[in-house]
């Protein structure tokens, strides 16, 4: 009788497993909305000595992106990729590379990012020495994407 159930109550145990599109954390579902982020990827090394006034040199990107868009970041000779989900609260971004979010020291790497939207995250390479540097500002929706050449402008 033990058995017959365990398998009579298996199927009630899986159902409450399914995914139902909650954050589990925010409570927010995905949104269809489109927004637009700006990338800003910069490296830096303490292997060298820059000349006075030196600003290492920015590439920023702006570009919309749904929920399931990927964009992909050179760090340190890996390339990186991003998968956007889009929130109604939120942005989140699961990378492929060990990258770190600003403060968080030489802990473990993650994988997952979130943020709210309108503001922006931090994020860098795990290394002392050297690293590059990404900032992703949620610009909202129906701003306007447009992709610039690298530039010496520093993030600050």
């Amino acid at each position: 009788m033990r058995a017959s159930s365990a398998v009579l109550l298996l199927p009630i145990a899986l159902a409450g497993c399914q995914d139902d599109g909650l954050d589990r954390l925010g409570g927010e579902a995905p949104s269809d909305d489109e927004v637009t982020l700006k990338v800003s990827v910069s490296d830096w090394s303490g292997w060298t000595s820059p000349p006075p006034g030196y600003k290492a040199p920015v590439k920023v990107t702006t570009d919309a992106y749904r929920s399931g868009d990927i964009f992909r970041v050179m760090a340190m000779g890996e390339v990186v990729t991003f998968t956007v989900e889009v929130r109604e609260r939120s942005v989140h971004l699961k990378s492929t590379g060990s990258i770190y979010e600003d403060g968080d020291g030489m802990g473990d790497a993650k994988e997952n990012f979130r943020w709210r939207r309108g503001g922006r995250i931090e994020l860098a390479t795990p290394t002392m020495d050297a690293a590059t540097n990404v900032t992703i500002e949620d610009l909202g929706a129906g701003a306007r994407p447009a992709t610039s050449a690298p530039s010496s402008t520093s993030t600050g």
